[in-house]
């Protein structure tokens, strides 16, 4: 294999075991970007645009929790049909990529995704209901903050999936 591949599949194994912790920096850091660095001069919207904004997060965030979780009944249900076979046993790749230990992995990956929407939908929650004593700057570092948590937790839980998809073919 090309040491680039090599590199890049440590780095998604990496990101993949440790999601949540890096999630948060990688949230801190554009909290911290987005309060004492101007890059990208940004037009805020009204607070009552904000918050409209943030009570879709709220409704979003709440519906790919379930979409998650029907995904991770369906890896369930593959693996309980193959979680008794060894390698030498595995009659297709779907039963060899389950009987190599990877479910607890891909198990791992969906409930970070699940934590971090939950989270999504319940700081929406106190947003939406303390939007009174917050000003419309704090309302947009928090759309933005959400905005990232609400769509890397669902690229992640897609890629897995797609690739969960890849291996019938």
């Amino acid at each position: 294999m090309k040491k680039s591949l090599i590199n890049y599949r440590k780095t998604v194994d990496y990101y993949l075991k440790n999601t949540l912790i890096i999630d948060f920096f990688i949230i801190s850091f554009i909290w911290i970007i987005n309060s004492n660095f101007h890059f990208l001069d940004f037009k805020y919207l009204t607070k009552e645009k904000h918050i409209e904004l943030i009570t879709n997060i709220f409704s979003i965030s709440i519906s790919l929790v379930g979409f998650i979780l029907a995904c991770l009944t369906v890896i369930s249900a593959v693996y309980s049909r193959t979680k008794n076979k060894t390698p030498e046993q595995a009659e297709n790749p779907k039963e060899l990529f389950f009987s190599l230990g990877v479910y607890n992995q891909i198990v791992d990956v969906f409930k970070n995704s699940i934590i971090e929407l939950t989270l999504c939908f319940v700081i929406s929650f106190i947003i939406i209901f303390s939007s009174e004593n917050l000003n419309n700057l704090v309302l947009f570092k928090s759309l933005v903050c959400l905005m990232y948590l609400l769509l890397i937790s669902t690229i992640r839980s897609l890629f897995i999936l797609f690739l969960l998809l890849k291996i019938d073919k």
